[in-house]
């Protein structure tokens, strides 16, 4: 599949890079993605920065994208995700479940499905 696409007309169709921050190991990632055919511009895992709620895995994926944080988006679904985001001076995205709607006034945005992410993206670059 290449890049993260979020559907036929996904990110990577609009030149946009996509990142996976995690608290998971690199092993895991690489197999979840393997199995499921999804790569991403760039990964940072637990073996390569500390985990969120800090802002270094942020940062460093906006070095490794070459992308400055106030132009990158952070979507998660815990507030460990949007507190990262704040830190990092990276917008957030608050994926929507019942379980994360009590984090929403901590969030600059929120979908309530990651195919809504495209039409956010695209009103943000306007």
């Amino acid at each position: 599949m290449g890049p993260l696409q979020l559907g036929p007309d996904g990110l990577a169709r609009r030149g946009i890079a996509a990142g996976l921050v995690t608290r998971n190991s690199r092993r895991s990632v690489d197999t979840t993605c393997s199995l499921h055919g999804i790569s991403f511009d760039a990964v940072i895992t637990r073996e390569e920065a500390l985990p969120k709620p800090s802002a270094e895995p942020l940062l460093l994926g906006s070095r490794l994208l070459g992308v400055p944080p106030s132009q990158l988006l952070i979507v998660g679904d815990h507030r460990y995700d949007l507190d990262a985001g704040r830190e990092a001076g990276v917008r957030s995205v608050l994926f929507l479940t019942d379980a994360s709607r009590r984090f929403l006034p901590l969030a600059d945005y929120s979908v309530e499905r990651l195919l809504c992410l495209l039409g956010l993206v695209d009103e943000l670059n306007g």
